[in-house]
């Protein structure tokens, strides 16, 4: 059997013929192939990319993957500085949280009831 027309695990039924059944020409299997021949040359292209960047960091020897450490935490920092300093409209991120929480307390409060509170002894 060619190459281009290996079977299916478990049929006899060339796999070529199963896509000409259903997508109807063979044109189709075609570009297929194709894109997906442009989509992996891309992928290995941005992979030597993200990994020569990767290497311009300093410390692969001794600390290995740790090495980027040091550079998720300050992003961590930068997020946290945003939340709590950066307004959006009127409100911050925790501005925003307190509020919430706040809703959702009263709402709890709401569902168990009045409370009673016992009154104070007689002196």
């Amino acid at each position: 059997m060619p190459r281009n027309q290996t079977s299916t695990p478990g049929t006899s039924v060339p796999l070529v013929t199963l896509v000409k059944d259903k997508l109807g020409t063979h044109v189709v299997l075609t570009a297929l192939v194709y894109v997906f021949r442009c989509l992996l040359a891309r992928m290995f292209r941005r992979s030597k990319n993200i990994k020569y960047f990767l290497s311009l960091v300093p410390g692969k020897h001794r600390l290995g993957t740790y090495r980027f450490l040091p550079i998720f935490f300050c992003i961590g920092g930068v997020m946290e500085w945003i939340m709590i300093n950066v307004r959006i409209g009127k409100e911050t991120f925790y501005d925003v949280y307190r509020r919430k929480q706040s809703e959702r307390e009263y709402q709890r409060r709401i569902a168990d009831g009045p409370v009673v509170l016992d009154e104070p002894a007689a002196k």
